[in-house]
């Protein structure tokens, strides 16, 4: 049962791995030849299920949700597959995203290429990509409506990979200080508050809302995108616990929201002292020391600030979205997000 969504949905108990399991079986189904299920174990579904069993926040799917809901439809007539399409396709994301960071850990477990290798990791990945978009065109709606919410994902996925590129090359050493906002916040809104907008927009897309209401949800999903990307940035160096991601971006040398706000609160001296402790740790120093000095940078209130911005940006959807459990629940679901960076 999924963490968010158990709390505002009567879906719940319908998850992401089964949604990739009902896929597979699919497949399976259709195989002429009727391969023993062994193979398929170990091809596919192990690495799905372990993967897509590790608990996270989900909240992407309760969004569809909440937007369904919003656009004035019950919840119990929504499709069980839309919001799960949102969570297959996070999880690809995810897995691509760490075999690109080499990273070590994800969702408290190894990742997946250090399980599977990297080879099947990055087969699941793109498989989710696609059975992603296959949830959708298997939505029991008019052609029409179908190519438009195809059309949205694909447009999405493209932006998500526009911002990864970014991600993978820029680096905080080659950047000049002015630089760093338009790339941080290109890469946020591309690679991270895309897939937020997308919640919003299939779930409103889908349940036959006004264009003005869902461009309205589109843009307050940037808002909640880039809210949440500047808290996990802040949370990788002000939280200990979490103190293993901030280090790993600082290794890849990612700009990052962090040092958006360095750049903006420390001498140009001191600055230059990051950016030399930035290189060392890049070719291979430890990062403990640049995390801790960094720290020192940031606003006391640096969180505060953004939730705050995030109930700004609430309060505008609020004038195009009267009340109603969809806006309850989504206002619900970013309480809890806000809370779980704390």
């Amino acid at each position: 049962m999924t963490t968010l969504q158990s709390q505002v949905s009567p879906l719940a108990e319908f998850t992401a791995a089964d949604a990739a399991e009902m896929l597979v079986r699919a497949v399976v189904a259709a195989d002429p030849d009727k391969l023993s299920e062994r193979h398929w174990q170990n091809a596919l579904l192990l690495p799905l299920r372990d993967f897509l069993s590790r608990p996270g926040r989900e909240f992407r799917g309760a969004i569809v949700e909440s937007a369904w809901t919003i656009a004035g439809r019950d919840v119990c007539e929504m499709p069980e597959t839309l919001p799960m399409a949102l969570e297959l396709l996070h999880a690809g994301s995810l897995i691509i995203d760490d075999i690109q960071d080499e990273s070590e850990m994800r969702r408290g477990q190894p990742a997946l290429h250090h399980v599977y290798g990297t080879p099947v990791a990055l087969n699941t990945g793109n498989w989710l990509y696609f059975a992603a978009s296959t949830l959708i065109d298997d939505i029991d709606v008019p052609s029409e409506l179908k190519l438009v919410l195809l059309r949205r994902l694909r447009w999405a996925v493209l932006r998500c990979h526009q911002g990864q590129a970014l991600d993978l090359t820029a680096r905080i050493s080659t950047l000049a200080p002015e630089e760093i906002r338009p790339i941080v916040s290109a890469t946020t809104i591309l690679k991270t508050a895309s897939l937020v907008e997308l919640a919003a927009s299939l779930g409103a897309t889908a349940a036959g809302a006004p264009a003005k209401l869902v461009a309205s949800l589109e843009r307050f999903g940037q808002h909640l995108g880039t809210a949440l990307q500047t808290l996990d940035d802040l949370s990788g160096v002000l939280n200990a616990q979490r103190g293993h991601k901030g280090e790993e971006d600082l290794r890849g040398g990612r700009p990052t929201w962090v040092w958006v706000l360095a750049v903006q609160n420390c001498s140009q001296s001191e600055f230059s002292t990051l950016l030399a402790m930035s290189a060392e740790v890049e070719s291979g120093a430890c990062a403990a020391g640049l995390r801790e000095r960094l720290s020192k940078h940031l606003p006391a209130d640096a969180k505060v600030q953004v939730c705050r911005q995030l109930t700004d940006a609430f309060q505008t959807l609020c004038t195009d979205v009267p009340p109603s459990e969809g806006r309850l629940a989504l206002q619900t679901i970013i309480q809890r997000l806000e809370k779980s960076y704390v």
